[in-house]
């Protein structure tokens, strides 16, 4: 496994999270960042860090310029594209794969998805999975069960796995600070896994922790 820690595309932050000790990032994208498209590929042009991954601002589905500017900074850097928004839902996708995006992308389980949802309107229809483990946790009482069946079956769909600590109600802890039962986790994506772990705890200084776990 690849890991990956997390911060927007700024100067500081890339620089914060290299001295932590991290040899790639997924770029955590706001509006702003698109407004300043250049400056923002020039700060991570410049960064020591590799790229695995950009993340989609939080957009509605009206706002389609959002999502094809971050598919066009995920292309420039030939990177991958999350696309995640806390207001579009799953059911939704087929209006995003109207945007024809140019770069490899998977689309993010929402809180609360289940694992009968994901495979559904996801899986089974084809696109790639960004499996958010908090995410899942937060939907099935039987999480450790229903990530392990995603893991076995759909690996080969999975290339990014978002990984935190959470409760049902709030996810992105600090390990420890939420009841997932963390250590079955990483056992499971050690068992089926081999693409890249994104530790999307806060802030950026637990993201070195959560690593420091899996190692």
């Amino acid at each position: 496994m690849k890991f990956a820690g997390k911060c927007r595309p700024e100067p500081d932050a890339l620089e914060e999270l290299s001295e932590l000790g991290f040899d790639a990032v997924e770029l955590q994208l706001l509006h702003t960042h698109l407004d300043t498209f250049e400056q923002s590929i020039a700060a991570v042009q410049q960064s020591d860090l590799e790229v695995v991954s950009v993340h989609t601002p939080h957009a509605s589905l009206e706002e389609s310029t959002v999502f094809t500017q971050a598919d066009a900074m995920a292309a420039e850097l030939d990177v991958y594209l999350v696309i995640h928004s806390q207001y579009v839902q799953h059911v939704h996708i087929g209006q995003l794969e109207e945007y024809s995006f140019e770069s490899n992308y998977g689309y993010e389980n929402n809180p609360g998805s289940s694992r009968f949802h994901i495979e559904n309107l996801i899986l089974e229809q084809g696109h790639e999975l960004v499996l958010d483990t908090a995410h899942l946790y937060m939907a099935e009482p039987a999480y450790l069960q229903q990530l392990e069946r995603l893991l076995e079956q759909y690996h080969e769909q999975i290339s990014i796995i978002h990984f935190a600590d959470s409760t049902v109600r709030k996810d992105g802890l600090q390990i420890g600070a939420g009841t997932l039962n963390s250590e079955r986790t990483i056992q499971l994506l050690e068992e089926y896994y081999e693409g890249t772990v994104v530790m999307e705890v806060h802030p950026p200084t637990a993201q070195a922790s959560a690593r420091e776990l899996f190692q």
